[in-house]
């Protein structure tokens, strides 16, 4: 029931232009998720971590047809 809000939300973000979505900061924690040109971006930094994710917009939309082709989970 998820995969048309999924598609409707990356066709959103791929029209909008260079967004800060969420960031939150938490003692010696922070999260930022933001658009960047034509791609999702997702930075976590903690003590001794630092995690960096980036990837095109329209690989959320292609991840949700794909799920979407594979049918309901048994």
């Amino acid at each position: 029931p998820w995969l048309p809000a999924i598609e409707a939300a990356s066709q959103g973000l791929a029209r909008l232009p260079d967004s800060d979505l969420v960031e939150v900061r938490k003692s010696e924690h922070h999260v930022r998720i933001k658009t960047r040109g034509a791609r999702f971006v997702i930075d976590v930094e903690s003590p001794g971590e630092r995690v960096h994710l980036s990837f095109p917009l329209w690989t959320i939309d292609r991840f949700a047809r794909k799920l979407e082709s594979l049918g309901p989970a048994s």
